[in-house]
Order: structure tokens, then C-alpha cells, then sequence
């Protein structure tokens, strides 16, 4: 609305204008020359001043950027490095606990061959033992001996 008020204050001021002497008019004319090249003037201030502004809004962003970017990829990296730090530590623990271990380890290795060792030897004597005792004697003749003996109990009761 105000941009029409002056557009039409304008045009007013050009009818004027035009109803004055060439020498006023001049003046007039030259006045307003001067008046917009001095607007003009503080536009293009301003205008540099803006795209500066801009330019440093610009420069500051594409710094904050590159800082997230950095940022992210320093915590990937700390996520690796712990990541390698623990299994440090588990391999550095395991390395220290070894001796520890395989001491107990042989010692139930031990344990377990002692344990072998004397299941198969008894086993060993079982067999021996049955060997004897089917080789002395002969089973059927015991079973005989066995019938026989059933009967003369019978007999005697």
C-alpha cells in the first residue's frame, strides 16, 4: 500500500515537473539524481554488508559441519579403540592366568589317568579271575553237581 502512495506521489511530482521552466525542472531533476544515487550508495553498503554477513554465516556453517563430521568419526574411532582395549585386556588376563591353568588342567589330566589306570586294572583282574574259575571247573559239571544236590535235599526232607 505505501509502495502505491509513493509511486502515485511520484507521478505527481513528474506532472509538476513538466508544467515548470526547463531551468527548475533541471534542478528538481537533479536533486532527485542525487537524492536516489545517495540511496543507491547506502544500498549497495548495505547490500555488501549483508553478503558478507552471509558469507560468514555461510563459512560458519561449513565449519560446524566439518566439526560434526569430525566429531562422529573421533567416536567411531573411540568405539574401535575400546573395542581393541578390551580384547587386550581379556588376552593379557588369559596370558597371566595360563600357567595357573594348565597346572590345574594336568593335574586333572592326572587324576583322570590314575583314575583309568585302575578301572582297567580291575577290570583286568575280573577277567582274570572269571578265566580261573571257568577253567578249574567246568560249568555244566556244576550245574550237574548243583541238580544233583537239589535232589538229595529233596530226598532227605
Amino acid at each position: 500500500m505505501d509502495r502505491l502512495h509513493k509511486k502515485k506521489n511520484d507521478l505527481e511530482a513528474q506532472i509538476e515537473e513538466a508544467k515548470l521552466p526547463p531551468a527548475e525542472a533541471r534542478k528538481r531533476l537533479l536533486k532527485r539524481v542525487k537524492t536516489d544515487n545517495s540511496s543507491i550508495k547506502t544500498l549497495d553498503k548495505r547490500l555488501i554488508k549483508l553478503r558478507k554477513l552471509i558469507d560468514n554465516y555461510k563459512k560458519d556453517i561449513k565449519d560446524m559441519s566439518s566439526d560434526l563430521t569430525n566429531k562422529q568419526g573421533e567416536e567411531a574411532q573411540k568405539k574401535k579403540y575400546d573395542i581393541l582395549y578390551k580384547k587386550d585386556k581379556e588376552m593379557t588376563n588369559y596370558i597371566e592366568s595360563f600357567e595357573a591353568n594348565r597346572k590345574r588342567e594336568l593335574k586333572e589330566i592326572g587324576e583322570y589317568e590314575s583314575q583309568i589306570l585302575e578301572i582297567l586294572q580291575n577290570t583286568s583282574k575280573n577277567l582274570m579271575m572269571m578265566n580261573q574259575l571257568t577253567g578249574k571247573v567246568d560249568y555244566t559239571s556244576l550245574k550237574g553237581t548243583e541238580s544233583f544236590k537239589k535232589r538229595e535235599a529233596m530226598n532227605s526232607a
